[in-house]
């Protein structure tokens, strides 16, 4: 099992990336990177990506399609479209693809795989998909 979370990168940063910086005091507080680029200074983290974080984003866990701590699968339905993403935990990996459930269209396409380390890279690419 790896760690749950990691010093994330400079060239990570992005509007509304999320992460944690450690308040004195109060712990680690979650908070994002504001629009104006506002980065708070100290110890930070981010958590890396986890069933919850995809199941946030409007997933459904496949419990008989997961393998146990190895990865999981998960399913989006939207309109006549439904997207599988399966996890790979160990190596941060996620594969996504896209059913057409509408039996005149093209029945399976492959959109992405890649690493994949927390819930804003996710969101991001979800978006740059057009998920």
């Amino acid at each position: 099992m790896k760690d749950k979370y990691y010093t994330p990168e400079i060239e990570e940063l992005h509007p509304n990336f999320e992460y944690e910086f450690k308040s004195y005091g109060q712990g680690f507080v979650k908070t994002e990177v504001s629009e104006t680029g506002g980065f708070f200074e100290g110890e930070k983290r981010v958590k890396y990506l986890d069933k919850e974080d995809i199941e946030s984003l409007g997933f459904v866990h496949l419990i008989n399609k997961s393998i146990k701590n190895h990865s999981n699968a998960f399913i989006l339905k939207k309109s006549h479209l439904l997207y599988n993403l399966n996890y790979v935990y160990s190596e941060n990996i996620v594969r996504i693809d896209l059913e057409s459930l509408n039996y005149f269209e093209e029945n399976h396409n492959y959109l992405f795989q890649g690493i994949i380390k927390n819930k804003s890279e996710l969101k991001k690419l979800l978006k740059q998909l057009g998920v």
